[in-house]
């Protein structure tokens, strides 16, 4: 896929927030949606310092998240931003190499916007971002 290639109509000022544990996803996720045309990327090495971001007052559109992370998951990271009124209706997208029926129910539960089981390929990615467009009008 030509990552310049244009996606649907999906605002590219998006503010999308990456929070991953392990380096490599999180940096090759920012890489991607970088590639893809995102302007606005921000990352967080793990769900502790996504919320600090969050509440310096950095306005996110997107969420993309790793489940399985150590001191507070995804799950619990879903629940905090479902927890904040002006936060509550923010896209939230779990990535999980776990997609079990358990964590499926748990972040549904939650409400999660849409899952990405790893490992993924930059087209499902982008399907998974489409989705979320369409489904939340995903606006800047």
């Amino acid at each position: 896929m030509n990552l310049a290639m244009p996606m649907s109509r999906i605002d590219r000022q998006l503010r999308i927030l990456v929070v991953d544990d392990f380096p490599e996803m999180r940096n090759g996720l920012l890489r991607t949606l970088s590639a893809l045309g995102f302007k606005s990327v921000t990352a967080a090495e793990e769900a502790l310092a996504a919320i600090r971001l969050i509440e310096e007052c950095h306005e996110f559109d997107l969420i993309i998240s790793d489940l399985n992370m150590p001191q507070m998951s995804g799950l619990e990271l879903l629940n905090y931003v479902r927890n904040v009124d002006r936060l509550a209706s923010i896209p939230f997208l779990m990535i999980t190499a776990e997609a079990t029926k358990a964590n499926v129910l748990a972040a549904a539960k939650a409400g999660v916007t849409d899952f990405i089981v790893k490992p993924f390929s930059v087209e499902q990615l982008v399907l998974k971002i489409e989705g979320l467009h369409r489904r939340e009008n995903l606006t800047h």
